[in-house]
């Protein structure tokens, strides 16, 4: 199955390239991942087990909403009902961000009897009271969409607790967006020939280490690519729409056209300033390049229409798959690594259209 798929994808990339999309002209190197072959449903991988039906998981998120937690929530249910878990037998928890309703609904879930827990904490600082709590309780804890620092998984090692971890490697997406910027090429970004790329940069909260990650990783892999650029303006959005909006009005008439590139640390940021590039007359991936990351569906109809120019996709199929082969290692007595890291997606017109169908009809 998955070879067919594999197949099936990389005729889909040819082809639109060859239908002339928006970025018809990009090539990304042939190495970074567009669309991995992973993202399928190996069914023979999947077995019916009578010993599983009873078997009680409990799940702990900040949310369900969001596109990450629909593509994974559905995949490992998929997953688990065919290995013979009853769907009513898994519990899920939304704590909407509270830290101290995450730990109140930890004990319920304790308390209920479930035999595994999956937690998706709200905060790194929360990680080791709840490894403790879970520990005490003898329960086996698989954290996901997150993987702890070498000091706490160091822990767990050195007392053998029955716990690990499976999340995406977050310094990718920086990355991905620079291989991306640079798979466009310096001909084509410096437009206003002064033999460098100019850009503005939207940020989350100030706050925030994700931001900083992302922007320490974007500049990096720059300067591996031989880049030059320079940062006109760095702000911070806090995530919101509106705010990168407004800031991008601001920038775009500080700097006008010297704006090549708009780099934004989440789609919905992203949707906002292309609001603002719009408004300004400007077209993006003509005359200026626009780059976010979640794959918001409304960001996925921008980038096949080349209204953006890329995103960056978190594969939560592959990181269902690796949360289930955890599971069932702690049933069956195997040890699991103490973290297992999936790939991030690069998203370009060219595979938009895939992404899009796996949000919609998740595996």
């Amino acid at each position: 199955m998955k070879k067919i798929l594999a197949l099936f994808l990389a005729v889909g990339l040819c082809a639109a390239a060859l239908c002339g999309c928006a970025d018809s002209a990009i090539s990304v190197p042939s190495d970074t991942k567009l669309l991995g072959s992973d993202m399928s449903d190996d069914s023979s991988a999947y077995r019916m087990r009578s010993d599983l039906k009873e078997r009680k998981i409990g799940i702990s998120v900040s949310s369900l909403r969001g596109n990450f937690m629909k593509v994974f929530r559905t995949s490992l249910m998929n997953r688990l009902k065919k290995l013979g878990f009853k769907e009513a037998n898994v519990t899920i928890y939304e704590n909407n961000g509270d830290t101290e309703l995450e730990l109140k609904m930890l004990d319920l879930l304790i308390e209920s009897g479930v035999e595994q827990l999956l937690v998706c904490p709200n905060d790194s600082a929360d990680v080791p009271t709840i490894t403790n709590k879970v520990v005490a309780a003898g329960i086996p804890l698989i954290y996901f969409n997150y993987i702890p620092d070498e000091g706490e998984r160091a822990r767990w090692a050195e007392n053998h607790w029955n716990v690990s971890s499976v999340g995406a490697d977050r310094s990718q997406v920086g990355k991905l967006q620079a291989v991306l910027v640079a798979s466009i090429g310096l001909d084509r970004l410096d437009m206003n020939h002064n033999g460098m790329l100019d850009y503005v940069l939207i940020e989350g909260p100030e706050v925030s280490p994700l931001s900083a990650l992302r922007k320490e990783t974007f500049l990096a892999e720059m300067a591996e690519q031989g880049v030059p650029s320079q940062c006109l303006e760095d702000h911070f959005a806090n995530w919101s729409r509106e705010e990168a909006h407004a800031f991008m009005e601001e920038a775009l008439a500080k700097h006008g056209s010297n704006i090549e590139l708009v780099l934004c640390h989440n789609d919905a940021m992203a949707l906002g300033a292309m609001l603002a590039i719009q408004e300004a007359g400007r077209i993006v991936s003509s005359d200026i390049y626009l780059i976010g990351v979640d794959c918001e569906l409304e960001a996925l109809d921008n980038i096949r229409r080349g209204t953006m120019t890329g995103s960056v996709f978190v594969d939560g199929i592959s990181q269902a798959g690796d949360v289930v082969t955890n599971i069932m290692n702690n049933i069956d007595g195997f040890a699991n690594e103490s973290a297992t890291c999936s790939d991030y997606v690069l998203v370009t017109a060219a595979n938009a259209e895939n992404i899009q169908g796996i949000l919609e009809h998740p595996i």
